[in-house]
């Protein structure tokens, strides 16, 4: 018997037992055998907290199409993607986003590429400049930005420069983390980011565009006419 905290991959819903007892009981199923259980006493913040309480209140509020992601889906022939390319400066993340865009748009997908300087100039015009660091407002601002393109059933394209884990558990707290494909792009991997592939060597954009689009196919976002 102890007191834990818990840390989850992904969000729940919870009651506290101070609060709603039945309802704050749960159960730990390890390989379809349950291995423990407990009650929830206390709701701890972590980093994305002030990013998850406004992400309740969208999802509360949010006004909801007649034609559902899978409809959309069924119709273009694709699955909504979040595509972030990152690596150092200037090993041609804007150019390999730039050219999966033209590759996929080729292809007859709706896709879209999203470049940084589009939000600095326009959705974050307001906070650009300013003394005081914003690159969390940044990030939130583009994946609420990404998650509207992914609700329209787009597969989008960004870059960004030296993404952490700790960018992408706060990219992921807006936009849901099975709809992201993570991208590092050039030799160094200079931080701890758990990137989907990496492509080390850069030498053309079209060959760096054909691997993501290979790993698209190989996730089942697009159509691969190899799977049988």
């Amino acid at each position: 018997v102890a007191e834990c905290i818990l840390k989850l991959d992904k969000a729940i819903a919870f009651d506290l037992t101070s609060e709603i007892a039945e309802t704050s009981r749960f159960v730990i199923v390890d390989e379809h055998e349950i291995a423990g259980g407990g009650i929830v006493q206390a709701a701890l913040e972590d980093e994305q907290s002030w990013v998850r309480e406004k992400v309740m209140l969208r999802n509360y509020k949010w006004e909801k199409s007649h034609i559902t992601n899978d409809e959309r889906a069924e119709k273009y022939n694709q699955k909504s993607t979040l595509v972030v390319i990152t690596g150092e400066e200037d090993v041609g993340k804007k150019p390999t986003a730039k050219a999966l865009e033209k590759r996929l748009f080729d292809d007859g997908k709706i896709v879209y590429f999203l470049g940084i300087g589009n939000l600095l100039y326009g959705v974050d015009a307001d906070i650009k400049g300013q003394s005081n660091n914003h690159r969390e407002e940044h990030l939130r601002r583009l994946a609420e930005v990404s998650h509207i393109m992914l609700d329209a059933g787009a597969i989008l394209a960004v870059t960004a420069v030296e993404l952490t884990q700790e960018d992408l558990e706060l990219i992921k707290t807006t936009v849901n983390a099975d709809k992201i494909e993570t991208v590092w792009l050039g030799e160094n991997v200079t931080t701890d980011i758990d990137y989907d592939l990496h492509i080390p060597e850069f030498e053309e954009v079209e060959d760096a565009a054909q691997q993501i689009k290979n790993l698209l196919q190989e996730r089942g976002i697009i159509f691969n006419p190899g799977f049988n």
